[in-house]
């Protein structure tokens, strides 16, 4: 299985993580660059707003000896992006029964009057081991009005799995979009933001192994 997603970095940041400082990965430079807004989540729901945060520096990280800075920001903050097709303000949502999907189940939901179906395909992550099975894959399918895509196909776990972190309409086109984590080590951090307006998935990922 060749899958035909391609994904896209440096338009993600993760909130209230330490990344290791690199030449590449300076995140008050990257900050710099672009226009900054974050997800978070108040009583009421979830907003898109513009970024607020602070960094805190680290001289020395105990596992990699390298310099950190934290992207420190409110509690209830999901995500920092740089992406245009991104509104202000409040989001319109919906909650799933299973953040975790187990291969060949589905969950199906209806918004704005077009119906969804989430559906996992393979080995189950959480139930197999990855690194002693023959061909292991977890595939994610979504169809809206029986039109089909992948929106996943991954072949390394490593004591992780895929989860469905969030589900609302953040382009405000009237569909919804779809944020995963799904670290393919249980040393990485890894998100994948995918927008109905967008043939690519934005990526983040985080390593933090010793």
């Amino acid at each position: 299985h060749t899958s035909a997603i391609n994904y896209k970095q440096g338009d993600l940041l993760l909130a209230n993580a330490s990344y290791r400082i690199g030449e590449e990965n300076e995140i008050g430079k990257i900050l710099n660059h672009g226009t900054w807004f974050m997800l978070r989540k108040d009583q009421k729901g979830y907003k898109v707003e513009k970024a607020q945060y602070k960094l805190i520096n680290a001289e020395e990280e105990p596992c990699s000896g390298l310099p950190t800075q934290t992207l420190e920001s409110d509690r209830s903050s999901l995500l920092f992006f740089n992406i245009p097709t991104i509104k202000i303000g409040t989001v319109d949502t919906i909650a799933i029964e299973y953040k975790n999907i187990a291969a060949n189940k589905s969950q199906s939901f209806v918004f704005n009057g077009h119906s969804y179906t989430l559906e996992a395909k393979g080995i189950d992550p959480l139930k197999q081991d990855y690194s002693s099975t023959a061909n292991a894959f977890y595939q994610l399918i979504l169809t809206v009005d029986n039109i089909s895509q992948e929106i996943l196909y991954q072949t390394e776990y490593n004591d992780t799995h895929t989860e469905i972190l969030f589900i609302g309409d953040l382009d405000k086109d009237g569909k919804l979009d779809f944020m995963l984590s799904s670290p393919r080590d249980y040393e990485e951090e890894r998100i994948i933001l995918i927008l109905s307006s967008d043939p690519i998935h934005y990526e983040e990922t985080r390593q933090f192994d010793c």
